[in-house]
C-alpha cells in the first residue's frame, strides 16, 4: 500500500462511524446510509490530496451531507420536490431541508 492510502486509512477510517451516524441522520428516501457513507469515502480519497489536514470529523461530515443533498436532488422525494419548487419560485435557497 502507498504512502498515500495509508495516509488516507489513517486520517479517515477513524471517525467511519461518526460518517455512518451522519449518513443515517441524512438519509432520505430511497437513500440507504452504506451508500452515502461509500460515496462519502470515494468523494473524500479523491479530495485528500488537496485536503490540509485540519479537523477531518468535520470535512467527512461535511462530504456526507453534501453527498445526501446530491443524492436528494437526483431523487427528489415530496417533501424536497416541494422545497426545490419554492426555492425556484421565491429566487431563494431551500432553508427546509432536511425535512425528515
Amino acid at each position: 500500500m502507498s504512502g498515500d492510502h495509508r495516509a488516507f486509512l489513517d486520517a479517515t477510517l477513524p471517525y467511519l462511524d461518526v460518517v455512518y451516524q451522519v449518513a443515517r441522520h441524512a438519509a432520505g428516501d430511497g437513500q440507504e446510509p452504506e451508500d452515502l457513507v461509500q460515496e462519502t469515502y470515494l468523494r473524500a480519497y479523491a479530495a485528500f490530496g488537496s485536503y490540509r489536514g485540519e479537523n477531518t470529523r468535520a470535512w467527512l461530515a461535511t462530504i456526507c451531507m453534501n453527498v445526501a443533498r446530491s443524492e436528494a436532488r437526483r431523487q427528489p422525494g415530496p417533501c424536497w420536490t416541494l422545497c426545490l419548487w419554492l426555492a425556484r419560485m421565491t429566487g431563494r435557497e431551500c432553508l427546509m431541508w432536511p425535512m425528515w
